[in-house]
C-alpha cells in the first residue's frame, strides 16, 4: 500500500517538474532583481570588478585612436585665443590626407570668432 502511494505522488511530481523548474526560476529572478534593485548586490561587484576584468584579459581596440592636444608649445606658436579655424581646418586635413583618418571629433567651444593672423 505504502509502495503504491508513493509510485503515485512520484508521477504526479514528475509530470509537474517542468512546472516546478519554471516556478523556481521566476522566483528566483525576481529575489535576484530585489537584491539588485535594494542595492544589497552593490558591494560584491565593487569587489569583483577587477577580478573579472583580470580574468577576461585585455580586448584589442577595435579603432586606431590619435589624440591632438592644444599644449603650451601650441599656444607660442599661434598666439592666444581665439585661434583662426584655418588652424583647425589645416589639421583636419592633415590628419585626413596623411593620417587616413576616417572621422575626426574637435572638442573645442567656438565661442567667439576666429581673428586671423
Amino acid at each position: 500500500m505504502f509502495s503504491i502511494l508513493i509510485q503515485v505522488v512520484s508521477k504526479k511530481l514528475f509530470r509537474n517538474t517542468r512546472f516546478w523548474i519554471g516556478l523556481g526560476s521566476v522566483v528566483t529572478a525576481l529575489i535576484w532583481s530585489v537584491v539588485a534593485y535594494v542595492g544589497f548586490l552593490e558591494p560584491v561587484e565593487q569587489l569583483t570588478v577587477d577580478s573579472r576584468f583580470w580574468l577576461r584579459g585585455p580586448l584589442p581596440s577595435p579603432l586606431k585612436v590619435v589624440y591632438v592636444d592644444i599644449d603650451s608649445d601650441a599656444i607660442l606658436e599661434h598666439g592666444s585665443w581665439p585661434w583662426d579655424r584655418r588652424i583647425f581646418a589645416k589639421v583636419c586635413d592633415v590628419l585626413i590626407k596623411k593620417g587616413k583618418a576616417k572621422a575626426i571629433g574637435i572638442d573645442v567651444v567656438f565661442s567667439e570668432a576666429g581673428v586671423p593672423n
